[in-house]
């Protein structure tokens, strides 16, 4: 039996300017979940700095290994960029067509790609952001 899946086209993603240069291969470092606050941290390719992705009202979310999201990398859009608003086609769209799934008070999805795995969120508002500056291992 051959499974069908949807053609990438149908996934519209909207990409977040967060002012942070990540470089072009940023990687999950982190995902902490407190059941108040969702805080997911990137370790960017720039040396010497971490980002923190704080989300404050979080629905859902999930972290997926890259390779399991294969529909989204045939876009060289989402390859290129690592903050995104999904306006459709994306996790939230699966999940609402399931009859159990309450999703009257869903605003918004977005979805953070690394290059290791690539976390969705759905949330009432779009994440803040914090710098963390990383002490560099000097050989003495």
């Amino acid at each position: 039996m051959k499974l069908l899946k949807e053609k990438n086209s149908t996934i519209k993603p909207q990409l977040l300017d967060a002012g942070i240069n990540l470089g072009e291969r940023p990687f999950v470092e982190e995902v902490f979940y407190d059941l108040e606050t969702l805080i997911i941290t990137l370790n960017p390719d720039v040396s010497g700095k971490m980002v923190r992705i704080i989300f404050d009202t979080v629905r859902g979310f999930r972290c997926l290994d890259e390779g399991d999201l294969t529909d989204f990398w045939a876009d060289n859009f989402i390859q290129k960029n690592w903050l995104f608003e999904i306006t459709a086609g994306g996790w939230f769209d699966q999940e609402a067509k399931r009859e159990g799934f309450m999703h009257w008070y869903i605003d918004r999805e977005f979805f953070i790609c690394g290059v290791n795995d690539c976390v969705s969120v759905l949330a009432s508002e779009p994440p803040k952001f914090e710098i963390v500056e990383v002490a560099l291992n000097s050989e003495s």
